[in-house]
This record gives structure tokens, sequence and C-alpha cells, in this order.
């Protein structure tokens, strides 16, 4: 739970929210947050690799959804 915390609290004031790419989806908009990969920590950090998220709000019920990747060139709107 910690690192959905820590995708989603830097998003919350940063006014950097995109719509969202898919039109049926009006009332979300969507967010890159780059390096999380500190944050998660396996029992072999040295093979540990860089982690990215997409966040999702959604405005009409003030929810958020994170999707995280490893892909670090991929963009908010292709996660």
């Amino acid at each position: 739970m910690t690192i959905f915390e820590d995708a989603v609290n830097p998003t919350k004031n940063t006014g950097k929210w995109q719509k969202h790419p898919n039109r049926k989806r009006k009332d979300q908009e969507i967010q890159l947050v780059t390096g999380l990969g500190p944050l998660w920590r396996s029992e072999e950090p040295e093979q540990d690799v860089p982690v990215n998220a997409c966040v999702v709000h959604d405005k009409k019920t003030d929810e958020y959804f994170v999707f995280m990747t490893t892909d670090t060139e991929r963009t908010a709107a292709r996660s």
C-alpha cells in the first residue's frame, strides 16, 4: 500500500494532469510518476529495476488507480 500512496501523493498538487486517452473515460485524468524503483525493494536489491507508474484519477468518484511498469520509456497514455 505504501508504493500506491507514494505514486498518488505527488500527483495531487502538481497540476500536470492530462486527459485520459480513452474518450469514454471523460471523467478521468492521467499523470506519469517516475522514479518509484527505490520505493520497492526485493530480497535481492542488486537485481531491482526502475519502476514508473501511470496514476489515473476519477474526478467523479475522487478515486485513484495506479498502473506500474518497468518500461521506463512508456508515457502515461501508453501505460
